[in-house]
């Protein structure tokens, strides 16, 4: 790290551009906040030999054959109005509902939820079009798609066709996109209906979801407690039941932090399995795009239309864990955890037994070192990616996002290359972990969501900033690219959820995707 004497703090903001008045005291205050992970890098024992993560290449690994022919189980039918994602594609196929009135239920469901903030936009007029599109097509006997008349809400970091994305700040100020991002648009073909533009933590860069030019967004389940974020707008639309899915981001846990908040499933696909062409970066060697949704089914649905190809190529379907083998780290993931999220995750271990899948110890030796490659590497990434708007509309940043962008010019690059060399290590250990196991287990976040302005969270005999004890057991999977699944299990005493982990080897989504299904099933879910 660089020297952070006042001379030199003010000659490295120099070199960037930015004014540096009033600024030291936050900027060495964020160092002390940060210290602790900081000294990680330093005392990573790296390999000599060790070279630097290859996450572009994950995926060209191919998945084991097993798993290729064990797809999942679909959503059973549903006594009432379709719920999931499936049921409303099937009843709209079938005819028995159309997109319209899904539309139309759904654009009152976000009008009289307001209040939660999960959208920055709302596309009325356009959504009823679509949806009108997608009737005539049923009515005239042509072929719909899988999402056929779904509704879904976008995060606005991902262009729309039309839309001014705003990445959650009116900060960016970008031009109206001339074209979808990749994974809308196949959304789009498959059938699906754009709803709107979900809110999220400013820029994507924040686990909280505070956003002080759009509103903080509510949690459905406590409204006083954290969405979680960045992608909180994404877990509220669906944990509200506004949309059936929605797309977000995860470069830290953006996508599976707010769907264990708000009780609902985040899917992590393998770094590069689904498109980030249009999508406004953030760190560009860990941006994930992923689907939030109401059930693992669900899950599976969308990442078949968002992926190059389908992972579900049989008629047999999981009904149980037989022959998988579930591995659980316990170092690190439960180092430090709420009573709450220990007791689930002990309780999600018997429901595999019970499903006949075996579960043992998991040794990952490097994770403790994971948040370290995590910071240095996103906090390069981020700054390369906002320099020239940091150094032109610094003071429009919301404060937090501020700051962690201006961290990035303090880490040298023997400090960026040494965490690229750390991330390889972590992806090493966790591949030899997934040699002996099928899959992962863990919880998705330290705590359930704490209330809105709370700062810090006590765990046991350390206190975290909430940032960190809401991202801390997420950063790893985005660090070194291996797929990763979060979906309910239990609440706490608040109502607030708790999230469940499951993490697998590089394009194997059809292991973490049925586990977490066998699992969902057991615990009376819908299907």
């Amino acid at each position: 790290m660089a020297d952070l004497s006042p001379e030199s703090v003010a000659a490295i903001a120099g070199l960037y551009e930015l004014d540096d008045r009033g600024r030291h005291e936050a900027w060495l205050g964020r160092v002390r906040t940060d210290r602790e992970v900081i000294s990680l890098l330093a005392e990573a024992p790296i390999p000599l030999e060790q070279g630097v993560i290859d996450v572009h290449g994950l995926v060209n690994r191919p998945a084991r054959e097993r798993w290729q022919s064990r797809p999942l189980a679909a959503d059973g039918e549903s006594s009432g109005p379709p719920r999931t994602a499936g049921q409303q594609a099937a009843a709209v196929q079938s005819g028995e509902t159309s997109a319209v009135d899904l539309v139309e239920e759904a654009l009152e469901s976000a009008h009289r939820q307001r209040h939660l903030n999960a959208f920055i936009a709302l596309f009325e007029e356009r959504a009823r079009e679509e949806a009108d599109a997608v009737d005539r097509r049923v009515w005239g006997g042509e072929e719909v798609g899988p999402l056929a008349g779904v509704t879904v809400a976008v995060k606005d970091l991902i262009d729309v066709e039309g839309y001014a994305t705003t990445g959650g700040t009116r900060v960016l100020d970008l031009a109206p996109a001339r074209e979808d991002a990749a994974c809308v648009a196949r959304l789009r073909r498959a059938g699906a209906v754009i709803l709107g533009m979900a809110n999220l933590h400013g820029l994507a860069y924040g686990a909280l979801s505070f956003n002080p030019d759009f509103g903080r967004v509510l949690n459905p389940r406590r409204e006083e407690a954290l969405s979680g974020g960045s992608s909180g707008g994404s877990g509220a639309a669906v944990a509200a039941g506004i949309t059936a899915g929605a797309l977000g981001t995860d470069t830290g846990g953006s996508v599976r932090v707010p769907a264990a908040c708000c009780g609902v499933v985040g899917l992590k696909p393998t770094f590069g399995r689904v498109s980030t062409a249009g999508v406004y970066p953030l760190g560009r060697t860990m941006d994930h795009v992923g689907p939030v949704t109401r059930t693992v089914a669900d899950a599976a649905l969308f990442l078949e239309v968002l992926s190059d190809e389908p992972f579900a190529a049989s008629t047999t379907a999981w009904r149980d864990l037989d022959g998988v083998v579930v591995g659980v780290p316990r170092t690190y993931f439960f180092d430090h955890l709420s009573d709450e999220v220990r007791a689930a995750v002990e309780d999600c271990e018997r429901a595999v037994v019970e499903a006949g899948g075996e579960v043992i110890e998991a040794d990952i030796p490097s994770m403790r070192f994971a948040p370290a490659a995590q910071l240095f590497t996103i906090a390069a990434d981020a700054l390369d990616v906002h320099r020239q708007m940091l150094a032109r509309k610094a003071d429009l940043l919301p404060e937090d996002v501020r700051l962690r962008l201006e961290m990035g010019m303090f880490f040298l690059a023997a400090d960026y290359v040494r965490a690229q060399r750390l991330r390889g290590m972590l992806q090493k250990d966790v591949d030899a972990a997934l040699e002996k196991a099928d899959v992962l287990l863990m919880p998705t976040t330290a705590v359930t969501a704490p209330d809105a302005g709370v700062r810090e969270v006590r765990v046991g005999d350390v206190t975290w900033p909430t940032q960190l004890a809401l991202s801390r057991l997420t950063m790893p999977f985005t660090a070194t690219g291996h797929p990763a699944l979060t979906l309910p299990w239990g609440s706490d005493d608040r109502g607030c959820p708790v999230g469940l982990q499951i993490v697998g080897r590089p394009m194997e989504e059809a292991a973490i995707l049925g586990t977490g299904r066998v699992l969902e099933r057991t615990r009376g879910a819908a299907g």
